[in-house]
C-alpha cells in the first residue's frame, strides 16, 4: 500500500545547499526576507548568468525586513546558520555571501538579529572554522570574528560566539588552508561585467545597473555611519562597497557620455542623479576615514606634545590670581612708583621758591579742594631782589594814589 504522510510532515523542496525553498507567494516580512536572502546568497557564480552582479539589490529589502520584524530577523539567523553548518556541501560563494550578510545584519538591525546566536549557531560557525576548505571564506570569517572581538567584546549577545572564537584561536595555531579546492574560485565574487566604451546596454540591463549603483551607494553610507572609527580603515566590507561604487561610477559615467545610442533626457537625468549619489557616498567614506585617522592620532600623542609643558587650566589660573602666595609679594609692589619718581625729579621748593605742596600732606579721607596757590611755581631764573623792589614801588604808587584821591574827596566836601 502507498504510505500517506500527513500534510504538515511532507518534506518541503530543498535547494542544493540543504535549505528549503521559500514560498514565493508569502508577502509577510518573514516571507519577503527569506526570498531576498535566498536570492542574494544563492546567486549563480557563473559570470555569464544574467543575475550575476545584481545580487546586492536585495540587501536593502533584507535589512528593512529584519528591522521591521523580530521574527524575520530570527528567520535570517536560522537560514544563515543552515548555509554555514555544512561547509563541505554548500558552494563557496554561498558561504561567502552568507558571511557578508551576517556582518551586515550584526550591525543593522543589531540586537534584534544577534540575540538569535544560540548554541546551534555557534556550533555552525565552529564547524566552518574547523572544516572550511575555501581560503577566502576562512579569511573573511576570521576577520569578522576578530572585528567583533576588538570592537564589541562587551556585547552580551556575542559572548558565546566570542568565547568559542577565543578557544579556537588558542587551540589552532596552524594557519588556515591556503589551497583552493576544485569547487573554489581563486577570487571573491566577480564584479559586474564592463560593457564596451560608448555603448549603451539594453533598457533592462541599464535599469539593473542603475539600481545596483543606488543600492551600493546607500549601503556604503549606512556602513560608514554604523562602523566605529577604530574599525573604519580595516573594514573589508566597506572596502568591498567602495570598490563596487567606484566600478559603478565608471559605468554610469560611460553611459552618460555614450553615443551608441545616446540616452534620452529622462535617462540622462537619472544617470546624473545616480552618479551624484555615488559621489556623495564615496565622499562620506573619505570623511569617515579622515575622522578615524584623527581619532587614532589623538590617542597616540607625539613626542613633542609629551615633552612640552601643559598649560595650566582655567581653574588653576583663577586660583592663582585670586589667592597669591604670602611668601611672594605681588609683582606691582616690586615696581617703583612712577608718580614718586616723577615728583622727585621736579625742582624742589628751595630751588624754585615755591610754596610747599600741602596736598601731599592731606589725609586720604579729606575731601580735596582746588587751591591755585598750590600749583604756583616761581621762575628759577628771575631776579628776586629786582622783583621785590618793583613790588615795593608798585605798592608805594598804589598807596600814594589812594591817599591823593582821599584828600581830593575831603576837599570837595569842604567846598560843598
Amino acid at each position: 500500500m502507498k504510505r500517506i504522510l500527513p500534510k504538515g510532515l511532507m518534506r518541503r523542496p530543498t535547494n542544493g545547499s540543504g535549505a528549503s525553498s521559500p514560498d514565493q507567494t508569502d508577502q509577510s516580512p518573514e516571507g519577503i526576507l527569506l526570498r531576498e536572502l535566498t536570492t542574494f546568497c544563492e546567486v549563480s557564480n557563473n559570470p555569464q548568468s544574467p543575475q550575476q552582479g545584481n545580487e546586492f539589490v536585495h540587501l536593502p529589502i533584507i535589512v528593512e525586513s529584519a528591522e521591521s520584524s523580530p521574527a524575520a530577523a530570527k528567520e535570517a539567523a536560522v537560514r544563515i546558520r543552515k548555509y554555514l553548518s555544512t561547509p563541505n556541501q554548500t558552494p563557496n560563494h554561498v558561504q561567502y555571501n552568507a558571511i557578508m550578510l551576517l556582518r551586515i545584519l550584526t550591525d543593522n538591525p543589531g540586537h534584534t538579529f544577534t540575540k538569535n546566536f544560540d548554541s546551534k549557531f555557534v556550533a555552525a560557525i565552529k564547524e566552518l572554522l574547523r572544516h572550511g576548505r575555501d581560503w577566502h571564506v576562512q579569511n573573511y570569517l576570521r576577520q569578522f570574528l576578530s572585528s567583533l572581538e576588538s570592537g564589541r567584546s562587551m556585547d552580551e549577545d556575542l559572548q558565546p560566539l566570542l568565547a568559542m572564537w577565543a578557544k579556537e584561536k588558542a587551540k589552532n595555531d596552524r594557519p588556515y588552508p591556503v589551497a583552493f579546492p576544485s569547487n573554489s574560485s581563486p577570487t571573491p565574487p566577480p564584479r559586474p561585467p564592463v560593457h564596451p566604451r560608448n555603448k549603451l546596454p539594453d533598457p533592462g540591463e541599464l535599469s539593473a545597473r542603475i539600481e545596483e549603483a543606488r543600492n551600493s551607494a546607500k549601503l556604503l553610507t549606512q556602513f560608514v555611519q554604523t562602523t566605529p572609527p577604530v574599525e573604519m580603515e580595516g573594514n573589508d566590507l566597506i572596502k568591498e562597497f567602495v570598490d563596487r561604487c567606484q566600478t559603478s561610477s565608471r559605468l554610469i559615467q560611460g553611459y552618460i557620455h555614450c553615443n551608441d545610442p545616446a540616452p534620452d533626457e529622462d535617462t540622462l537625468l537619472t544617470l546624473i542623479e545616480v552618479n551624484d549619489e555615488i559621489s556623495v557616498a564615496l565622499s562620506g567614506q573619505q570623511r569617515g576615514l579622515l575622522k578615524a585617522r584623527k581619532a587614532r592620532s589623538s590617542r597616540s600623542p607625539t613626542s613633542s606634545n609629551l615633552n612640552s609643558p601643559s598649560p595650566p587650566s582655567n581653574g588653576a589660573t583663577s586660583a592663582t590670581l585670586s589667592q597669591p602666595f604670602s611668601s611672594d609679594p605681588p609683582q606691582e609692589s616690586q615696581i617703583p612708583d612712577q608718580s614718586t619718581t616723577r615728583l622727585s625729579e621736579l625742582p624742589g621748593a628751595t630751588m624754585t621758591g615755591a610754596r610747599p605742596n600741602t596736598t601731599a600732606q592731606r589725609p586720604n579721607n579729606e575731601r580735596y579742594e582746588y587751591n591755585a596757590a598750590d600749583f604756583e611755581v616761581q621762575n628759577p631764573f628771575a631776579d628776586d631782589f629786582a622783583t621785590q623792589d618793583s613790588d615795593n614801588d608798585r605798592r608805594h604808587a598804589q598807596g600814594t594814589t589812594t591817599q591823593g584821591s582821599r584828600v581830593h574827596f575831603q576837599a570837595a566836601e569842604q567846598d560843598r
